[in-house]
């Protein structure tokens, strides 16, 4: 019986040469036809029908890899099956599968064991839902003003519009500001924690660079903010 298996792979992936050979066996034990389509920064799709050649391709800054699409077909017997590797959501990864039912379940969980062991560290990062992190973040601020605010505040006469228009000045400014710290956020997030990785030929350094951002500036700098708050409390 014919089946087809579509779905998506959560998490956010690192794809280096030990991975891409690991998925292009996979399609090659399936259709002995394997052929990979890679989609670079120049806007050019270069395709590739040997592994030497995918995992040889330089990787440079002006033409570095986006995305990897990694399919496959046969006739006798038929199958087919396509492994996309960068897509622009939030599920980078995903797998497209034809075949008899036993070996599309077999291929398929296959390829979703080395999906799931090219996994990033900071996967969680990666895909944390911004809007829920501001939102906490924005709750936990309004509440800890609220109770800082005094009890039994005395009712003051409202702004004439002279001087809501002076306090306008320092309203845009707090707004600026938090727009501002939310714009980096996002932007660190997209720089340094990114759905998908690519360290192959001069992707490597860039990789290297990155991950020691992550850990000596990034992961440096929340350690210590925590440590200065703990300390704070616990000392009064």
């Amino acid at each position: 019986m014919q089946v087809h298996a579509s779905r998506d792979l959560p998490g956010a992936i690192i794809v280096d040469e030990d991975s891409i050979k690991r998925i292009w066996a996979h399609v090659e034990g399936y259709t002995n036809a394997p052929l990979a389509e890679v989609k670079c920064s120049d806007e050019i799709t270069r395709t590739f029908d040997t592994l030497e050649g995918l995992i040889g391709y330089e990787n440079n800054p002006r033409a570095f890899i986006k995305q990897i699409e990694i399919s496959g077909r046969s006739r006798e017997p038929a199958r087919s099956i396509t492994i996309t590797l960068g897509r622009n959501y939030s599920t980078p990864t995903s797998l497209s599968i034809r075949g008899e039912e036993i070996d599309a379940s077999t291929a398929q969980e296959k390829v979703r064991d080395t999906i799931h062991g090219m996994k990033a560290w900071n996967s969680k990062v990666a895909t944390f839902d911004m809007f829920t992190l501001w939102l906490i973040v924005m709750t936990m601020s309004l509440v800890i003003l609220q109770l800082m605010a005094p009890s039994d505040s005395t009712p003051r006469p409202g702004r004439s519009l002279n001087e809501a228009l002076h306090a306008l000045p320092n309203v845009i400014l707090v707004l600026g500001g938090v727009a501002l710290l939310v714009w980096a956020t996002v932007f660190i997030r997209r720089r340094f924690f990114p759905l998908v990785s690519f360290p192959i030929g001069q992707g490597i350094k860039r990789y290297q660079f990155d991950e020691q951002i992550r850990w000596t500036v990034i992961v440096g700098f929340i350690v210590g903010l925590t440590a200065s708050i703990a300390f704070a409390s616990f000392s009064g």
